[in-house]
């Protein structure tokens, strides 16, 4: 909504429920074969998020050059429950075989962002946000297969943090821009980290409801050359260290835990450049080298100098895009992932893989798009978990197509 030369407001509204479900089984210690499994667990994890978001943009305050302020606010609401069916083998009285656990979170944040154009070549960049999270209403019950039941009640806690950041990009060539950052921001545990358990293989997982957010700093600083419709190229370096990561940890044979470790430092550079081979027709190449490692870990001294679970070293991205509207839009990407580790103690490789994404989409009107796409084009198999002796594998060749409609 525009409000002439007070700005414009944007207020959104969003909301949705899902039900995550879930069968593992148990894969019977045949000698030969080891083709018979049973049902050893069901669960079912419904979840609602509702939420809104208001933001003010200014038109421009005219005070030694030229302000942009953003003002803005945002409210949301997270609940969860994580219900499970137990069939362990062997059944004691004390065995539990059912249990249900969750929770409420709560979020509000409010921020405000000045973009200070000193000159054409010079702006600065200011921005500050409050964030206040709440945890409520968290519970855990569980009964026994004798009929005990018990119930552990969990408090409810508060926390809140300032997110700020500051910005320069200096202009100081017409094909050249210089940029470079400060920031911090944190991130709250989530209801399935604090209250839901799961299991691969013959590896648990536990929750962990003394979970606490964590914290990022970073410093970046970067350079672009080229031209915003022909071509570009940029390069950007950065460092982060990142307090109390929330990380799966192993804490016996079978056995990981949520847990914070006390630090992690990431440092890597990012390399992108485009180019325009024909007023249709785009070319776009990526990559990112991340070394992402564990330097303080409080009561897990043997993870110090790991690298971080699932946070590959290199990766990298080349596309072609073909754009006409006479005759509709093709893209085609190639993306490749490096070698990382499943697990905190680096004791479980993934290997690196590529997979090819391709994408038809046809306008028949101003409103009206048909869309057809296939992932992993090529049908590449590759790993995305190995945990507890079970390879899991990514997604295989998949086509799926719709109609787009764009309601204005």
């Amino acid at each position: 909504m525009r409000t002439g030369e007070l700005g414009s407001l944007d207020l959104r509204l969003f909301g949705h429920a899902q039900r995550f479900e879930q069968d593992r089984t148990r894969i019977l210690p045949d000698p030969t074969t080891r083709a018979s499994e049973v049902l050893a667990a069901r669960q079912g994890v419904p979840t609602q998020d509702q939420g809104l978001s208001l933001s003010w943009a200014g038109r421009g305050l005219a005070a030694l050059g030229t302000h942009s302020l953003l003002l803005g606010a945002g409210l949301r609401q997270i609940k969860g429950r994580s219900n499970e069916d137990l069939f362990p083998a062997p059944v004691f009285p004390t065995t539990v075989i059912r249990r249900d656990a969750g929770g409420t979170q709560r979020q509000a944040g409010v921020f405000a962002q000045d973009v200070y154009d000193v000159s054409k070549s010079v702006q600065l960049l200011a921005t500050a946000r409050f964030d206040l999270w709440r945890n409520l209403d968290a519970d855990r019950v569980e009964r026994q297969s004798a009929g005990a039941t018990s119930e552990t009640r969990f408090p409810d806690r508060t926390a809140h943090d300032i997110s700020p950041r500051v910005g320069l990009r200096v202009r100081p060539a017409r094909l050249l821009i210089l940029r470079a950052s400060a920031y911090e921001s944190f991130r709250a545990p989530t209801l399935n980290e604090l209250y839901r358990p799961f299991q691969v293989g013959t590896v648990r997982t536990d929750a962990n409801e003394n979970l606490t957010p964590e914290t990022l700093r970073g410093l970046e600083a970067g350079v672009e050359l080229g031209s915003a419709h022909e071509w570009s190229v940029r390069a950007t370096g950065f460092l982060n260290l990142l307090d109390d990561p929330v990380t799966n940890v192993t804490v016996a044979p079978g056995l990981q835990q949520r847990q914070n470790l006390g630090q992690a430092r990431i440092r890597g550079a990012e390399l992108a450049a485009r180019w325009r081979l024909h007023p249709a027709l785009d070319a776009a190449a990526a990559c990112s080298f991340v070394d992402a490692r564990v330097t303080e870990a409080g009561t897990q001294p043997q993870l110090v100098g790991k690298q971080l679970p699932q946070d590959p070293r290199f990766r990298a991205t080349v596309s072609l895009t073909f754009d006409d509207a006479r005759i509709g839009t093709a893209y085609v990407q190639l993306r490749y992932q490096g070698r990382q580790f499943e697990d905190d103690q680096n004791q479980l490789p993934l290997d690196s893989f590529f997979v090819v994404d391709v994408s038809l989409s046809r306008r028949l009107s101003e409103h009206v798009e048909l869309v057809l796409a296939a992932d992993n084009l090529l049908d590449r198999s590759y790993l995305v978990g190995r945990q507890g002796g079970i390879d899991t594998l990514g997604q295989p060749l998949s086509v799926h197509g719709g109609v787009r409609l764009r309601l204005e």
